[in-house]
């Protein structure tokens, strides 16, 4: 087996595996035809043209592979004016002698099956759901797909059987934008905490039913659609945006997502993992 579930030598690559819905953001519908126009896509041309995120920056289609019902797919993210990848299309898993370390920033393997993805990313993980969001509509066209977190429906039940005390949302606070002028006191005394006039003072913003309880009441009668949305805010806002029950069991955005954790072999300079062993691991654990 090319992977572990508990860290072991040489198994000491971790990577998060999320769950994604993929459905016509027009009417909520799934998106049944995804793997099949994808598999198309690339079947009928492999070397699909980069996608051109900005000036310098592209995705593009590493490698595919077919398994069953699903289908695989290796996408990276690179500078344009490096173009060497850090592995080569067709490469058989051999890092190219050539290649500049960190020519590739992100690597992203994916699993689709009807409109169900599972996904993960190496170099850099984070914002997965922006990374399949972006890679998908710039694929296909259709701009009006809406990727979603899966939500682990355990917090759903938490939630609805212990109800809602607060949610909390943590992140700087600007001084001036709460009302207070640069020279007020309270603005003074949380510069003078954090130690420099130049970092912004953190804090929390609580929701509760006695300042919101339209919010509360449609978390707790409503939690899978509500902590789909708390995930995907957390990630795009870069923000810690948690749930507190009344028996006061905090649950924040990274918990609510359907995910799985497993650990691989770290792969090349860059310490990603193999294409081989990316695959492996797709095809034997998400139906």
């Amino acid at each position: 087996m090319s992977y572990k579930l508990k860290r072991e030598h040489p198994f000491t690559k971790q990577v998060t595996v999320y769950k994604f819905i993929v459905n016509k953001a027009n009417d909520g519908t799934p998106f049944t035809q995804l793997k099949t126009e994808l598999q198309s896509l690339f079947e009928k041309n492999l070397d699909v043209p980069p996608i051109k995120i900005t000036e310098h920056l592209s995705i593009k289609c590493r490698n595919i592979h077919t398994h069953n019902d699903k289908l695989l797919v290796f996408l990276s993210w690179y500078e344009d004016i490096l173009d060497i990848p850090t592995t080569k299309i067709g490469a058989k898993d051999e890092i190219n002698e050539e290649s500049v370390e960190n020519a590739d920033i992100c690597h992203l393997f994916i699993s689709v099956k009807d409109n169900i993805i599972w996904a993960f990313a190496t170099l850099s993980s984070q914002q997965i759901h922006s990374k399949v969001t972006k890679a998908l509509t710039s694929l296909l066209p259709y701009n009006q797909l809406k990727v979603s977190f899966d939500v682990d429906n355990d917090y759903a039940a938490t939630i609805m059987n212990e109800k809602v005390k607060h949610i909390a949302i943590e992140s700087s606070i600007d001084m001036c934008a709460l009302g207070f002028p640069k020279r007020n006191f309270m603005s003074r005394l949380l510069r003078k905490e954090v130690g420099s006039q130049d970092i912004q003072p953190f804090g929390t913003l609580i929701i509760d039913s006695s300042s919101n309880v339209k919010v509360v009441n449609e978390i707790e009668n409503h939690p899978n659609a509500a902590l789909e949305y708390i995930a995907e805010d957390e990630e795009n806002l870069d923000k810690n945006i948690y749930i507190v029950t009344k028996k006061n069991r905090k649950i924040d955005g990274e918990s609510l997502k359907k995910r799985k954790l497993f650990y691989l072999m770290p792969y090349g300079k860059t310490k990603t993992v193999s294409w081989a062993d990316a695959k492996n691991l797709l095809s034997e654990n998400f139906d």
